[in-house]
């Protein structure tokens, strides 16, 4: 056993020293997103609830403060347009 955890730490040793530089992350990052999406939310206490289709979108920009290292910033956002609102109180709509 003391021989196969030798051989182990070896082998990942020598493959985390010839990693290839093209696989490194260096310079600016970019990434955004968009896509369908559906919300459920309801508020108890005021017996409310929200529901229906909408959209998602999110974009996350930064760079690489060191060699494989990325620090970013991320804004996100998902509407419902067209959502349904429902409620068991009348005092919710006064």
């Amino acid at each position: 056993m003391r021989s196969f955890s030798t051989i182990l730490l070896a082998t990942l040793g020598t493959s985390l020293a010839h990693a290839d530089a093209a696989n490194e992350h260096r310079g600016f990052y970019l990434r955004m997103n968009a896509g369908p999406g559906f919300s459920s939310m309801r508020a108890d206490d005021a017996d409310l609830t929200l529901s229906g289709g909408g959209v998602g979108l999110s974009a996350a920009v930064g760079g690489a403060v060191a060699r494989n290292f990325i620090l970013f910033g991320e804004i996100f956002v998902h509407a419902t347009p067209q959502g349904r609102f429902s409620s068991d109180s009348p005092s919710v709509w006064t």
